[in-house]
């Protein structure tokens, strides 16, 4: 009797530990997201009316990350582009090249299984925990802001799944490679290289010689058409002896990379072959949005400075900029406020993020949605996925060079950075303890602020990969037959083809174009 009562016992425990987590699970679900003091704005900023909030009903609420839509409802919607658990093109979908008028065509390389699909398994049974892959690159999806303004828990080092799956929608792409201008290279050596790291070097270097030997096989890779790929970890470690020596191989220098970021600091292996795009953020807009940054508008913004950061202390000047901080918090924006109910503005505040951190990739978003000045402070490299999640936030970016540095941003040859964004110098920052980034923000006159706010959600969707199955005018719809992409053209306007996505591909594709097409740059500004 005693033991059958310790079981009950035992039993009922366990029932109410379930009935507490599925409690606080729901309360932190349903919390509203726009959660916030109404009409209040930053001192500094000019108060706003709070106009265009998106509804409750616009808002989905926050699911699980391993959680997939059916591909019957997809079906239903008549948005599925992709078959969800295998990333393939459905036949129903398929990208119809017949008539359709683009600068330039692109063919995709059918690879072997072992450099792309086999390294993915890899992260899917060992690494799903902290690298989420699904949805064709884009992660799990988290919650949405409003209608066709989708948050994902997309991986900084995604990029190589993104853009492929992204191009086997492209109108750009042809089936038939003799009508292709440019060859794109699928192989996930990026994914390769962050999984085997320092552990197995040798398998790495044997995958990297096999894709060469395969390439060299190829008529078209060996007679010199162009060729390109894309990077999903940064140049400097795309070019490592003892970890990645990718970029080292003789045969590279025959194609073109898409890469996060390029090196400037060291000996570039790449020199000119590189195209540097946006990291994948977490925020990604679909075909049915009708205005590109009216969620932008919806919320005001009561934190002055938001760092949103790990705590390591990478090198001297990140070290400088995070004791600056009396503000720090592991919690989300919501929790914050609703412990500081008394106050209505936050000058400074630190979000601590950590790498795995399930709670961190619910939460960065909502806080930098709140946040005027979103701090970007170099780290093991000079740039961040940060950036792009704070400009497609309206959060102005703040960059900390360090002397005599240049780091390369996405399309910076195309977009005028000064006018979204806030450079402090580094001699400010070292000349003096006194000089803080508090006093150098607080003196930046109220309507070149606002200048800064208009200009990052005019240009913020060109630095985010679009949803290509939320539309049926986003990228891979319809049939559009004689519609016509021009070359060049203000793309900043918003000007083209409504086969163009206005997002980050628009703008490689014009990268691309001058690989074909040698010519001064088309500037957006």
């Amino acid at each position: 009797m005693r033991l059958c009562g310790r079981v009950v016992a035992c039993c009922i425990s366990v029932l109410l530990v379930i009935i507490c987590e599925v409690l606080v699970f729901h309360r932190h679900a349903g919390q509203e997201y726009a959660r916030t003091k109404d009409g209040t704005v930053y001192t500094h900023i000019r108060e706003q009316k709070m106009s265009g909030t998106a509804s409750s009903e616009n808002r989905a609420p926050l699911i699980s990350r391993r959680e997939k839509e059916t591909e019957e409802h997809q079906q239903q919607r008549g948005h599925l582009r992709f078959d969800p658990k295998t990333c393939t093109v459905l036949p129903s979908a398929g990208v119809s090249t017949n008539g359709v008028k683009t600068p330039f065509k692109i063919y995709i390389y059918d690879l072997p299984k072992k450099f792309n699909l086999e390294i993915l398994k890899i992260y899917d049974v060992w690494h799903a925990r902290c690298y989420s892959f699904e949805f064709c690159g884009f992660g799990a999806r988290l919650f949405n802001l409003e209608s066709g303004v989708h948050v994902h828990d997309s991986h900084q080092f995604s990029l190589e799944v993104l853009v492929h799956h992204l191009l086997q929608l492209s109108p750009y792409r042809t089936l038939d490679p003799e009508q292709a201008d440019l060859f794109y290279i699928p192989a996930y050596i990026g994914l390769q290289c962050l999984y085997a790291s320092f552990d197995n070097v040798s398998a790495t270097n044997k995958l990297i010689n096999e894709l060469f030997v395969y390439l060299q096989s190829q008529p078209y890779f060996a007679s010199g058409k162009p060729h390109f790929s894309s990077l999903a970890k940064i140049e400097r470690e795309m070019q490592s002896k003892g970890c990645c020596p990718y970029l080292l191989h003789p045969q590279s220098a025959n194609i073109t990379f898409l890469s996060i970021e390029r090196e400037t600091r060291y000996q570039s292996a790449l020199n000119q072959r590189v195209i540097t795009v946006p990291y994948p953020s977490y925020i990604h807009l679909d075909g049915s949005v009708t205005s590109r940054n009216q969620y932008l508008h919806s919320s005001p913004r009561n934190v002055f400075i938001l760092l949103a950061a790990g705590t390591r202390r990478s090198n001297h000047y990140r070290s400088l900029i995070l004791d600056q901080f009396r503000e720090k918090t592991h919690l989300s924006y919501p929790e914050y406020t609703a412990t500081n109910q008394w106050r209505s503005e936050f000058p400074m505040v630190m979000y601590i993020t950590k790498e795995c951190d399930h709670s961190a990739k619910y939460s960065t978003v909502r806080w930098m949605l709140q946040s005027v000045f979103c701090l970007q402070p170099p780290g093991d490299s000079p740039t961040r996925k940060s950036f792009y999640d704070a400009l497609l936030s309206g959060c102005v970016p703040v960059l900390f060079p360090y002397s005599g540095q240049r780091p390369v941003w996405a399309f910076q040859d195309r977009l005028s950075f000064t006018k979204f964004t806030v450079t402090i110098p580094y001699k400010y920052m070292m000349n003096s303890k006194n000089n803080s980034v508090y006093q150098y923000l607080a003196k930046l006159p109220v309507h070149h602020v606002e200048s800064l706010q208009r200009e990052v959600q005019r240009v913020a969707h060109w630095f985010q990969y679009s949803i290509p199955w939320g539309g049926a005018d986003n990228a891979g719809g319809g049939d559009p037959v004689g519609e016509d992409i021009p070359r060049g053209g203000n793309i900043a306007e918003g000007g083209g083809s409504p086969l163009d996505t206005q997002d980050a591909m628009t703008m490689i594709y014009r990268e691309l174009e001058n690989i074909i097409f040698p010519r001064s740059t088309n500037s957006t500004n």
